[in-house]
């Protein structure tokens, strides 16, 4: 048996280098992916991370999604299923969570104008419903919507 040693040029291995990160960058384009799903990108932090994996899922799983679920909605539902509110969908919120801060300023927002109740957000964060949970607030100074508005009295002159 014989050993060759084999090599390579410079400009050769800076070729292949290279076509390594086109091939990266091809299927970043075809299929609309974020480069540091694949690795592309030296200065990722966590900030631009959280925002490239939110870009993943509104540019390129939502359209997706879109298009598998509205074969089943075509084929599986009779229209008037559908005007009945039955729908088919993938529940992506799950990967748009983000980070906590954000949920949850999100979640404050939704409960004080009144657009969620308490039972609305816990299952997000995957906690069970509590007692009274799902009784609306009145944005304003934040009371059940059932409950009128207290009565202001004025007095006015002598007593």
């Amino acid at each position: 048996m014989k050993a060759h040693i084999v090599t390579t040029r410079s400009v050769d291995s800076e070729f292949l280098a290279s076509r390594q990160l086109k091939k990266k960058e091809d299927v970043v384009r075809i299929f609309a992916i974020p480069p540091a799903v694949l690795g592309i990108g030296d200065r990722l932090t966590y900030g631009s991370a959280v925002e490239e994996s939110r870009e993943l899922v509104v540019t390129s799983l939502s359209p997706l999604a879109a298009r598998i679920e509205a074969a089943p909605m075509r084929n599986l539902l009779r229209e008037a299923d559908r005007r009945g509110g039955y729908y088919i969908r993938h529940d992506l919120e799950g990967m748009l969570r983000g980070d906590l801060k954000g949920r949850f300023e999100a979640y404050r927002i939704g409960r004080e104008i009144g657009a969620l109740s308490a039972n609305d957000i816990r299952p997000r964060d995957n906690d069970r419903p509590i007692d009274n949970g799902d009784e609306d607030l009145r944005p304003a100074n934040m009371v059940l919507l059932n409950t009128p508005a207290p009565v202001r009295l004025q007095f006015s002159g002598g007593e």
